[in-house]
């Protein structure tokens, strides 16, 4: 699935190749909530990988602002991603 090609492409540490499929998987499949919220997740924590900062933010303010029922750990991590761009 686009999902599982986004992860492996993440984890290959092939970030903006990784985006593609995340954002595939958003766009393809709006109402399955639990690959939204991750596939959001993921697509930031890519571009923030990537050193793409500004893609990072808008992206990590969409996940916070629509999927807030996320994993906590999701949530702590796209805040701290945050802080660090504004810190910047």
């Amino acid at each position: 699935s686009m999902y599982i090609a986004g992860k492996c492409n993440l984890f290959l540490d092939k970030y903006l190749e990784s985006v593609k499929y995340f954002d595939t998987v958003l766009k393809k499949y709006p109402s399955f909530g639990h690959l939204q919220d991750d596939s959001q997740y993921m697509m930031a924590s890519a571009y923030y990988s990537a050193g793409d900062y500004k893609n990072a933010e808008k992206e990590f303010n969409i996940f916070l602002k629509y999927y807030g029922y996320a994993p906590d750990s999701y949530i702590k991590n796209a805040t701290k991603c945050l802080n660090n761009i504004y810190n910047q």
